[in-house]
Protein backbone atom coordinates (compact mmCIF):
# COMPACT_ATOMS: atom_id res chain seq x y z
CA UNK A 1 0.00 0.00 0.00
CA UNK A 2 1.45 3.35 -1.04
CA UNK A 3 0.79 5.65 1.92
CA UNK A 4 1.63 8.77 -0.09
CA UNK A 5 -1.01 7.86 -2.70
CA UNK A 6 -3.61 7.21 0.01
CA UNK A 7 -2.86 10.56 1.66
CA UNK A 8 -2.97 12.38 -1.68
CA UNK A 9 -6.37 10.84 -2.51
CA UNK A 10 -7.64 11.64 0.98
CA UNK A 11 -6.64 15.31 0.71
CA UNK A 12 -8.17 15.67 -2.76
CA UNK A 13 -11.47 14.06 -1.76
CA UNK A 14 -11.85 15.25 1.82
CA UNK A 15 -14.21 18.11 0.97
CA UNK A 16 -16.68 15.57 -0.48
CA UNK A 17 -17.26 14.12 3.00
CA UNK A 18 -18.18 16.91 5.45
CA UNK A 19 -19.94 14.36 7.64
CA UNK A 20 -16.74 12.68 8.81
CA UNK A 21 -16.31 10.76 11.09
CA UNK A 22 -19.48 8.80 10.32
CA UNK A 23 -18.90 7.27 6.89
CA UNK A 24 -20.58 4.27 5.29
CA UNK A 25 -18.37 1.66 3.58
CA UNK A 26 -18.82 3.02 0.06
CA UNK A 27 -17.93 6.51 1.29
CA UNK A 28 -14.89 5.15 3.08
CA UNK A 29 -13.74 3.61 -0.18
CA UNK A 30 -14.37 6.89 -1.98
CA UNK A 31 -12.20 8.75 0.51
CA UNK A 32 -9.35 6.28 1.00
CA UNK A 33 -9.45 4.18 -2.17
CA UNK A 34 -10.03 0.59 -3.19
CA UNK A 35 -6.75 -0.79 -1.83
CA UNK A 36 -7.43 0.51 1.69
CA UNK A 37 -11.02 -0.69 1.58
CA UNK A 38 -9.97 -4.12 0.34
CA UNK A 39 -7.53 -4.50 3.25
CA UNK A 40 -10.17 -3.31 5.72
CA UNK A 41 -12.71 -5.78 4.32
CA UNK A 42 -10.27 -8.70 4.61
CA UNK A 43 -9.67 -7.88 8.27
CA UNK A 44 -13.38 -7.32 8.92
CA UNK A 45 -14.19 -10.65 7.27
CA UNK A 46 -11.62 -12.39 9.44
CA UNK A 47 -13.05 -10.74 12.57
CA UNK A 48 -16.58 -11.78 11.60
CA UNK A 49 -15.63 -15.36 10.66
CA UNK A 50 -13.72 -15.90 13.91
CA UNK A 51 -16.09 -13.87 16.12
CA UNK A 52 -12.98 -11.95 17.15
CA UNK A 53 -14.52 -8.53 17.76
CA UNK A 54 -18.04 -9.62 18.63
CA UNK A 55 -16.67 -12.07 21.15
CA UNK A 56 -14.33 -9.71 22.98
CA UNK A 57 -17.00 -7.95 25.04
CA UNK A 58 -16.22 -4.44 23.83
CA UNK A 59 -12.73 -4.15 25.29
CA UNK A 60 -11.55 -1.70 22.60
CA UNK A 61 -14.71 0.39 22.99
CA UNK A 62 -14.20 0.58 26.74
CA UNK A 63 -10.47 1.31 26.37
CA UNK A 64 -11.11 4.39 24.21
CA UNK A 65 -13.94 5.46 26.52
CA UNK A 66 -16.53 5.48 23.76
CA UNK A 67 -19.62 7.24 25.05
CA UNK A 68 -21.85 5.02 22.89
CA UNK A 69 -20.53 1.81 24.45
CA UNK A 70 -22.50 -0.32 26.87
CA UNK A 71 -21.84 -3.88 27.92
CA UNK A 72 -25.55 -4.43 27.30
CA UNK A 73 -25.25 -3.70 23.57
CA UNK A 74 -24.54 -6.82 21.51
CA UNK A 75 -22.51 -4.63 19.11
CA UNK A 76 -21.82 -0.99 18.34
CA UNK A 77 -25.17 0.72 17.72
CA UNK A 78 -23.64 2.59 14.77
CA UNK A 79 -21.35 -0.19 13.52
CA UNK A 80 -21.99 0.51 9.82
CA UNK A 81 -21.19 4.21 10.41
CA UNK A 82 -18.64 3.86 13.22
CA UNK A 83 -15.90 6.48 13.48
CA UNK A 84 -12.78 6.14 11.39
CA UNK A 85 -10.56 5.54 14.41
CA UNK A 86 -12.68 2.48 15.20
CA UNK A 87 -12.48 1.18 11.65
CA UNK A 88 -8.71 1.49 11.53
CA UNK A 89 -8.05 -0.03 14.97
CA UNK A 90 -7.08 -3.68 15.18
CA UNK A 91 -6.17 -5.19 18.53
CA UNK A 92 -3.34 -7.69 19.07
CA UNK A 93 -5.88 -10.53 18.95
CA UNK A 94 -5.73 -10.30 15.13
CA UNK A 95 -2.38 -12.07 15.32
CA UNK A 96 0.88 -11.96 13.41
CA UNK A 97 -0.64 -13.22 10.15
CA UNK A 98 -2.39 -9.85 9.77
CA UNK A 99 0.42 -7.66 11.09
CA UNK A 100 1.58 -6.39 7.66
CA UNK A 101 -1.92 -5.29 6.60
CA UNK A 102 -2.61 -3.71 9.99
CA UNK A 103 0.64 -1.71 9.90
CA UNK A 104 -0.04 -0.56 6.31
CA UNK A 105 -3.55 0.58 7.29
CA UNK A 106 -2.25 2.29 10.42
CA UNK A 107 0.41 4.14 8.42
CA UNK A 108 -2.12 5.26 5.82
CA UNK A 109 -4.61 6.40 8.46
CA UNK A 110 -2.01 8.26 10.51
CA UNK A 111 -0.61 9.85 7.35
CA UNK A 112 -4.08 11.18 6.55
CA UNK A 113 -4.63 12.32 10.12
CA UNK A 114 -1.34 14.19 10.40
CA UNK A 115 -1.77 15.76 6.96
CA UNK A 116 -5.30 16.88 7.85
CA UNK A 117 -4.09 18.19 11.21
CA UNK A 118 -1.38 20.18 9.41
CA UNK A 119 -3.95 21.78 7.10
CA UNK A 120 -5.03 24.09 9.93
CA UNK A 121 -5.23 27.16 7.71
CA UNK A 122 -7.69 25.34 5.45
CA UNK A 123 -9.80 23.28 7.82
CA UNK A 124 -8.86 24.26 11.33
CA UNK A 125 -6.77 21.86 13.37
CA UNK A 126 -9.74 21.16 15.66
CA UNK A 127 -11.52 19.62 12.67
CA UNK A 128 -8.82 16.96 12.42
CA UNK A 129 -9.86 15.70 15.84
CA UNK A 130 -12.91 14.15 14.17
CA UNK A 131 -10.55 11.54 12.75
CA UNK A 132 -9.33 10.68 16.23
CA UNK A 133 -12.57 9.83 17.99
CA UNK A 134 -13.85 8.27 20.22
CA UNK A 135 -14.05 9.71 22.73
CA UNK A 136 -16.63 11.70 20.81
CA UNK A 137 -16.79 14.64 23.27
CA UNK A 138 -13.67 16.10 21.63
CA UNK A 139 -15.51 16.53 18.34
CA UNK A 140 -19.19 16.31 19.16
CA UNK A 141 -20.03 16.92 22.84
CA UNK A 142 -23.78 16.74 22.19
CA UNK A 143 -23.57 13.16 20.91
CA UNK A 144 -21.31 12.27 23.79
CA UNK A 145 -23.85 13.57 26.28
CA UNK A 146 -26.75 11.96 24.43
CA UNK A 147 -24.94 8.61 24.50
CA UNK A 148 -24.39 8.89 28.24
CA UNK A 149 -28.06 9.83 28.86
CA UNK A 150 -29.44 7.09 26.61
CA UNK A 151 -27.30 4.44 28.29
CA UNK A 152 -28.32 5.75 31.73
CA UNK A 153 -32.01 5.57 30.72
CA UNK A 154 -31.45 2.04 29.43
CA UNK A 155 -29.68 1.02 32.63
CA UNK A 156 -32.51 2.45 34.74
CA UNK A 157 -35.15 0.63 32.67
CA UNK A 158 -36.64 3.76 31.09
CA UNK A 159 -35.49 2.60 27.63
CA UNK A 160 -35.15 -0.93 26.36
CA UNK A 161 -32.08 -2.11 24.47
CA UNK A 162 -33.59 -1.59 21.02
CA UNK A 163 -34.86 1.92 21.86
CA UNK A 164 -31.43 2.92 23.16
CA UNK A 165 -29.67 1.68 20.04
CA UNK A 166 -32.23 3.41 17.80
CA UNK A 167 -31.86 6.73 19.68
CA UNK A 168 -28.09 6.72 19.18
CA UNK A 169 -28.36 5.68 15.54
CA UNK A 170 -31.01 8.37 14.90
CA UNK A 171 -28.69 11.07 16.25
CA UNK A 172 -25.79 9.96 14.04
CA UNK A 173 -28.06 9.80 10.98
CA UNK A 174 -29.29 13.32 11.83
CA UNK A 175 -25.68 14.52 12.00
CA UNK A 176 -25.05 13.06 8.55
CA UNK A 177 -28.24 14.65 7.21
CA UNK A 178 -27.31 18.03 8.70
CA UNK A 179 -23.99 17.77 6.87
CA UNK A 180 -25.63 16.78 3.56
CA UNK A 181 -24.73 13.10 3.57
CA UNK A 182 -26.70 10.65 1.46
CA UNK A 183 -28.65 7.96 3.27
CA UNK A 184 -26.35 5.00 3.98
CA UNK A 185 -26.97 1.96 1.80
Amino acid sequence: MDTAEVVERFVKRLSLYPYIPFLAEDELEGLFGQEVMSALRRLQDFARETNLCAGCGGKCCADVKCELYSTRFPACPIHELRPLACRFHFCPRFGDEHKEAIIALRDAYLGCFYTFDGMGSITGSHQARCLDTPPLAIFWPELSELGRRVIAFMDSGDLNLEEAQQAIRHEVLQYRKDHHAPSPK
